[in-house]
């Protein structure tokens, strides 16, 4: 998953109110320059 910060205003949402909640953990993380932070994770 990539995460673009967004200041103002409100972005796009990619889950609906009633998207199924899974529990995961987060194994990596990596943050770009332009501010993008990329994330990896795994079903626990």
């Amino acid at each position: 998953m990539f995460i673009h910060p967004v200041i103002l205003g409100a972005g796009k949402t990619i889950f609906s109110d009633s998207a199924k909640i899974l529990p995961l953990k987060l194994m990596s993380s990596t943050s770009f320059s332009t501010g993008v932070v990329h994330l990896r994770y795994q079903k626990r």
